[in-house]
Formats: structure tokens, sequence, C-alpha cells
């Protein structure tokens, strides 16, 4: 798939994508810009779309976000239950309902967290899409709510049962790991020149101003994330001179293996939702 001539085209529209999304959205910026925050979002997706009817201790609770948190190796309880208290305190989260004495407290995503991350699922899609046919299915059926649910459950399924996708990405985790550092990586290579196939191998030049205002980060962060990528090899200085940067080889292979991962991932899900536990391929219900 990394070679697939389709890549360079998917790789821009997914990153022109997320970039525009999270334009000028502090909060979401703050919750979701490095690996271990924009997966927390998803797993409340994920334990939520896990709730069963039958079982009053089923969904998205504190004590079951914070367990799979630190099974994912996202984060610590502690932070997970900051997060979700930051998450219901913002309006991405709500009370599905009263709590029941005895019970714990059952929380659901509101729709002010639902549609990026829809938007992020369809934006995959779509770059999906020019490779597999399960792009194509998983748009189609993007609206059904049934399907949406069994999806995000299998995403999540498909994500704790495997290595982190991170591992295919050599060079990668030094940006995934940081805030914002995915974000600025998009920025740049967004700027590149536009015959310039991404990953690119040519000059990309973004100032440190326009990267700190879009990603929420301060700007000496940003200075920090920049130099380090130089210190460690993953970027280096063009010989033009100016704010200009050029993608190390290992850092230009990371970034299409890890999407390539990210894809394949969801085309296993795709499939899982379609045909759902009954093994019906008209069925949505998992």
């Amino acid at each position: 798939m990394t070679q697939h001539p389709a890549m360079p085209e998917a790789l821009r529209g997914l990153f022109t994508s997320i970039r525009d999304l999270n334009h000028g959205n502090r909060l979401v910026n703050i919750l979701m810009s490095d690996r271990a925050r924009m997966m927390m979002g998803w797993m409340t997706l994920f334990l939520d779309a896990s709730y069963d009817p039958h079982d009053p201790l089923s969904g998205l609770t504190v004590n079951r976000y914070k367990a799979l948190c630190l099974r994912a190796g996202l984060s610590s309880p502690g932070r997970g239950a900051a997060t979700l208290g930051l998450m219901r305190f913002a309006g991405y989260l709500e009370p599905a309902m009263r709590a029941r004495r005895g019970l714990p407290l059952r929380l659901v995503p509101t729709e002010k967290l639902i549609a990026p991350l829809r938007a992020r699922l369809e934006f995959a899609l779509t770059a999906l899409a020019r490779f597999r046919p399960e792009g194509a299915i998983g748009l189609a059926r993007l609206d059904d709510p049934v399907f949406f649910k069994c999806l995000l459950r299998c995403v999540g399924e498909q994500y704790l049962a495997r290595e982190r996708l991170v591992d295919h990405a050599p060079g990668l985790a030094f940006f995934a790991e940081r805030k914002g550092g995915l974000l600025i990586l998009m920025a740049l290579m967004l700027s590149a020149e536009p015959n310039d196939p991404l990953p690119p191998s040519g000059p990309m030049s973004v100032s440190v101003q326009e990267l700190a205002r879009h990603t929420a980060v301060a700007r000496a962060q940003v200075r920090d994330l920049l130099r380090g990528g130089v210190e460690a090899g993953l970027l280096t200085m063009d010989s033009d001179g100016g704010n200009a940067y050029r993608m190390a080889p290992k850092l230009r292979a990371g970034v299409a293996s890890f999407i390539a991962a990210v894809l394949l991932l969801l085309a296993d899900a795709v499939t899982q939702a379609r045909y759902g536990v009954a093994g019906d391929p008209n069925s949505a219900t998992c």
C-alpha cells in the first residue's frame, strides 16, 4: 500500500481534512493532539458503543474508562478520570440518565464529540476507498447508526488486539508522543510544493507563529519540537536557509507505513461491522 500510486493523494486529502477540522479548535486540540489524547477520545466512543442494555455495568463509566486507558497504555487511571471530567465540563459527555443507587454513573458522548470523530472516520474511509473496496462500503453505511456503533466497537477491538500502530513507523513516535506533534508535522508536509508527492522530499516551510496558532501550542514548544526533530535526525534544515525543513527518508517512510497500517485496521473493522457476529452480510448488528 505504501508504494501504491494513490498514496500521495490519499495522504494529501486526509491531512488537509484533519488540518481543517482542527483549525482554531483549542479544546479539541488540547484533548486530542497527541497519540494518547486522540485515542482517549476514541475510547469514549468505543465504550459507549459496547453498552449492553441488559448489563447495567457496561458502557462508558469512569472506572471502565480508567481501566481501558491503563490496559491500552494511554494514560494512568488518574489522568483518565481527569480527561473524562474535562470532556464532561466542556460538553463532550453527559450522563445517560440519573444514576441508580449502587450503580456507576454511565456517560454518553454528545454530538459535540461525535461529530468531529465521525468526520475523522469519514476522512479515513475516503482515503481507504482509493485502495480497497471496504472504504466505499464504510462510507455508504456510515449514516446508519447501528452500523456506525458497530464500526466503532470493531475499530476499538482491532486497536486493542494489535501492537501499537506507531511501531510500524520508525521516527513518527517522536511527533506522536508530543502535544500537537502530528498536527505540526501534517502542516509542514502540506506546505511543500503541490507537485511534490506526499510525504514530500522537498523543502517545507511554515512559520512558528502560524504553527502555534493553528495547533494551540506555545511557540516555544513548537520551536522545541522542530529543534528536537532535527537533533533526532528526522528533520534537516534546508540548505537554502530560512525556516525550511526537509524530512529524513526514515520519517517519510514511517508516515506512509503508519497511514497504511491505520487504513488496513479500518478495512478489517469495516468487514467485521458489515457482517456482524451472526455472519449475515445484510446485518450491521454486532
